[in-house]
């Protein structure tokens, strides 16, 4: 079983699935860019983990602005998923 972490609705969204036993673990979550960039971070033993879904824009001039915005966004991780 997993749980869903993420933005819902009838359009669609991002979302990250986890497994339910490691629901324990998550220390926090947030949308960073809504609709497009969201983070999940956790504690598994004693190692923190971020997790980072991304749904980047198509267009090349808005996808620079993009992924600077979302360098500036995170926070400092020692071990990051993308």
């Amino acid at each position: 079983m997993s749980i869903g972490i993420g933005q819902y609705g009838s359009n669609g969204g991002i979302c990250i699935s986890i497994n339910s036993r490691w629901k324990e673990g998550i220390l926090h979550y947030s949308e960073v860019i809504p609709g497009q960039a969201q983070i999940v971070l956790m504690k598994v033993k004693d190692m923190h983990f971020g997790y980072l879904n991304v749904y980047a824009p198509n267009c090349v001039s808005e996808r620079i602005g993009f992924w600077s915005q979302l360098y500036d966004a995170l926070p400092t991780m020692e071990n990051w998923f993308i």
